[in-house]
């Protein structure tokens, strides 16, 4: 399983290196990064998607639990 997290943060990594402004695209490398224990990282991802999208609540609500 922590290898498929792994996997995820690279690829979201991918994404958000083509297209910097994908604010879903660092809610999930958040939730990979939480998934993994490593929550302070997470809650910058977080913070990121919020300020690209500030209207979603479930990126609070994931900052939130991180």
């Amino acid at each position: 399983m922590m290898g498929q997290y792994l996997t995820a943060i690279s690829d979201f990594n991918i994404t958000i290196r083509l297209n910097p402004k994908d604010a879903d695209a660092y809610v999930g490398r958040g939730l990979a990064k939480a998934s993994l224990g490593q929550y302070l990282t997470a809650i910058s991802d977080y913070d990121i998607a919020i300020r690209l999208n500030p209207n979603d609540a479930d990126t609070y609500y994931n900052r939130g639990i991180a």
